[in-house]
C-alpha cells in the first residue's frame, strides 16, 4: 500500500511538471545563528528536510545566552526547480529547517522549526545569488526565537563542485552526528563514574576508625 502511494505521488508530481523547464540549483547556508533562551547549554544541530531527503550541520553547544552558531559552509543541499518558461519565476519548493537537541546518540528533539521556499531565492537570470535572512521560529519550544543565516545559490553545473564543495541531497556532515553524540555520552558516563567513585571514597573514610582518632571527618 505504501509503495503504491509513493508511486502515485511521484506520478502526480510528474504531471504538474509536464511542459516545464527543470533547473538544478545548489544551495549553501553559512554564518548560521539560532537564538532562544531554551537553547542554553544544549547540544544542537540544524537540519533541513524535504520528504525523505535530509541533511544536518555538525553539533554545537549553545552559549549561556541561548545562542548557537555555525560558520562557513555549514549546510549544503541541491534541489530541482521548475518554471513554465526561462526567465519566469519558479514553482514553490519548500524545505523545513529545524533546530534539534541531541538527546543521546541517534536521538533528537525538535526545538524550533521554519518553512523556507528555495524558489524565492533562485535567480530568474540563473546567476548565482547571495541573500541574508532573519526568520522567526514558527513552532516548537523555541517559538518566537530567531534563525539567521546567509544563503548562496547557483545553477548546478560542472563547476558547482568548486563553488559549493560536497553539495548533495544528503549533507555529508550527517555522518558525524552519531560520532559526536557518542563522545558526549562517553563524557557524561565518565563524569558520572568519577562522581560515584568520589562519593564511595567519602563513605569509606567515614567508616575508618583511624580517621575518627585523628579528627578527620568524611
Amino acid at each position: 500500500r505504501n509503495t503504491w502511494q509513493s508511486h502515485s505521488s511521484k506520478r502526480t508530481m510528474g504531471f504538474f511538471h509536464i511542459g516545464k523547464q527543470p533547473r538544478r540549483f545548489a544551495y549553501e547556508l553559512s554564518k548560521i545563528e539560532a537564538v532562544h533562551s531554551s537553547f542554553e547549554g544544549k547540544l544542537l544541530c540544524l537540519r533541513w528536510s524535504r520528504g525523505r531527503k535530509t541533511g544536518a550541520t555538525r553539533n554545537v553547544v549553545a552559549d549561556f545566552d541561548g545562542r548557537a552558531k555555525w560558520q562557513e559552509g555549514a549546510l549544503k543541499l541541491s534541489a530541482t526547480l521548475y518554471s513554465s518558461e526561462i526567465g519566469r519565476s519558479f514553482d514553490a519548493k519548500d524545505i523545513k529547517l529545524t533546530v534539534e537537541e541531541v538527546v543521546k546518540a541517534g536521538a533528537y528533539k525538535i526545538l524550533g522549526s521554519i518553512k523556507f521556499d528555495l524558489a524565492l531565492e533562485s535567480g530568474k537570470s540563473l546567476e548565482s545569488k547571495t541573500s541574508v535572512h532573519d526568520l522567526v521560529f514558527e513552532g516548537g519550544t523555541a517559538y518566537g526565537g530567531r534563525l539567521r543565516f546567509t544563503l548562496r545559490s547557483c545553477l548546478e553545473s560542472e563547476d558547482t563542485s568548486q563553488e559549493f564543495p560536497a553539495t548533495s541531497d544528503q549533507n555529508e556532515s550527517t555522518v558525524d552526528r552519531g560520532k559526536e553524540a557518542k563522545k558526549v555520552e562517553d563524557l557524561k558516563s565518565l563524569e558520572t563514574s568519577q562522581s560515584n567513585h568520589a562519593s564511595g571514597r567519602g563513605r569509606d573514610r567515614k567508616k575508618d576508625p583511624e580517621d575518627g582518632k585523628n579528627g578527620v571527618k568524611g
